[in-house]
């Protein structure tokens, strides 16, 4: 296999510690699709109904104020290491009332993203963690729980494709939202191809623990107009300098709202799908 810097581009056989060509730490993603699975071959089918129900159904995303989504859709979080993507999207499903799943491919289920979840104030026994999976695995998970949610982080490292995250949500049934994490390098650019933020129904930009709006199918976007917080604004003063320092590999932490309080704030439930047929 062949690990590629997404900041510059130099190849290598194994994946390196630090890239020799820019010096960056941490930019190393693997080239190549993953291995075909059974899931991939399941059908798509709607009817025109719940097609148009899906698209009219329209709520707030859980844990970004401002921003809207609707049935059945993929949001895309895009940033540089460290800008705070990972949090965001544990805060996005963790605010989706249902089963949901993390599929955390890049830090394994451990203490260190136990602690993570603690100070996001996860606790939900229906909030499940995947570590490594293939595509099938992960699918009858989702299925066998019937997750109404799912986060990917990251996209490149699991080596899922844009059009194979749309098919899940097409062949799932009970599913309603798919978030994908995806790295980018330093000019903002998605590692490896755009082709994930051409599919994306909404996609948002985040770095130094702000999130941005740069895409929707459900609302208008201009430059700035959606800004939010990555960490939610009721976590208290420390935990926002322990989270900053861990997501953000110790820089400083700016422009980080804090407030006091015990638990986050739990979001508007995503708007309900118009019983699609279970293809799965």
């Amino acid at each position: 296999m062949v690990w590629r810097c997404f900041e510059c581009g130099d190849s290598y056989d194994d994946r390196p510690a630090f890239c020799a060509g820019c010096g960056s730490t941490g930019s190393a993603y693997q080239l190549g699709r993953r291995a075909r699975a059974e899931i991939d071959g399941a059908l798509e089918i709607a009817s025109a109904a719940d097609l148009v129900s899906q698209a009219n159904h329209v709520g707030q995303l859980p844990g970004c104020p401002g921003v809207m989504v609707g049935g059945q859709a993929l949001v895309v979080l895009a940033g540089p290491p460290g800008s705070g993507k990972s949090s965001l999207a544990t805060r996005i499903i963790d605010g989706t009332p249902g089963p949901v799943m993390l599929v955390s491919v890049e830090e394994a289920p451990g203490p260190s993203l136990g602690q993570r979840l603690a100070r996001l104030g996860v606790r939900r026994a229906d909030f499940g963690v995947i570590g490594w999976g293939d595509a099938d695995q992960v699918a009858t998970v989702l299925r066998q729980r019937r997750c109404v949610a799912v986060a990917i982080d990251s996209v490149q490292v699991a080596h899922w494709h844009a059009r194979e995250l749309r098919h899940l949500l097409a062949v799932l049934p009970s599913l309603r939202l798919v978030v994908a994490v995806s790295q980018v390098n330093k000019r903002g650019e998605i590692a490896g191809t755009n082709e994930l933020l051409h599919e994306a129904d909404v996609a948002l930009e985040v770095e130094d623990l702000q999130a941005r709006l740069v895409k929707s199918r459900f609302q208008e976007v201009t430059n700035g107009s959606v800004v939010l917080p990555v960490l939610p604004p009721v976590l208290p003063r420390d935990e926002v300098r322990r989270e900053g320092a861990t997501v953000r590999k110790l820089h400083v932490v700016r422009n980080a709202p804090v407030s006091s309080g015990d638990e986050p704030h739990r979001d508007a439930p995503l708007p309900e799908p118009a019983s699609p047929t279970d293809c799965g």
